[in-house]
């Protein structure tokens, strides 16, 4: 084999890997591009649904307020209405004052029962007299999240991954540019260290698709 003949396969080699690392790096470039965007995109849809979750959370406790004082309301004026009834037991029933607490305690009942509407019951313990707070904030975020997206964290967790694998690409990215640089060196010379560049810029290409398949897939 002459020496001119071995001259033009191995240009012909390095001419070919030149293409396929600039061919990879160029899909690797787009690549990191796209998991850029979809990051940046996870983020915005992120914040999006931590909005919707604080006015949901706003929303909701300015209702568990309302409904607080309301059940206040109707737990005193029920007190109030136990108390009286509690001492007309110790009176009379044709007494006076017996009429009159009789009148007072009627009044305070009344007031109750037109509390009741003004809180939700659904979370009046009458067993225990209680207006459970925390099951309240509970259920009507449950409500909200029916409606809305109230879960930020898958989003900016896909974010913070899509980020990083970009970070990975762009690695191997350097890493083909290192391969291009060892073949362009190898075409320059003349010398036998033209094949040990090749070889080495061969190494670094094919670990970096190597790379590039096991960050796609995860592994990496």
């Amino acid at each position: 084999m002459s020496e001119s003949t071995s001259s033009g396969r191995f240009q012909t080699f390095i001419a070919v890997c030149i293409a396929l690392a600039t061919v990879t790096g160029a899909v690797l470039a787009a690549r990191a591009s796209v998991l850029n965007d979809n990051a940046n995109q996870a983020d915005q849809s992120g914040m999006s649904s931590t909005i919707d979750l604080a006015l949901a959370r706003s929303s909701n406790e300015a209702q568990r307020a309302q409904n607080l004082t309301a059940f206040l309301s109707f737990a005193q004026h029920q007190r109030t209405a136990q108390l009286m009834v509690k001492a007309m037991d110790a009176l009379k029933p044709d007494s006076a004052e017996w009429q009159q607490l009789d009148t007072q305690s009627s009044a305070e009942w009344n007031k109750a029962v037109n509390s009741r509407y003004f809180f939700d019951t659904s979370y009046y313990d009458k067993f225990t007299e209680t207006f459970d707070q925390q099951a309240f904030m509970d259920g009507k975020l449950t409500e909200a999240a029916s409606s809305h997206d109230l879960n930020p964290d898958p989003y900016f967790n896909s974010a913070d991954a899509g980020r990083t694998k970009a970070v990975k690409v762009v690695a191997v990215i350097a890493l083909l540019a290192t391969a291009l640089l060892s073949f362009a060196v190898a075409d320059v010379f003349r010398s036998r260290l033209r094949y040990g560049l090749a070889a080495f810029g061969s190494v670094i290409l094919i670990g970096s698709i190597a790379l590039t398949v096991l960050i796609e897939s995860g592994v990496l």
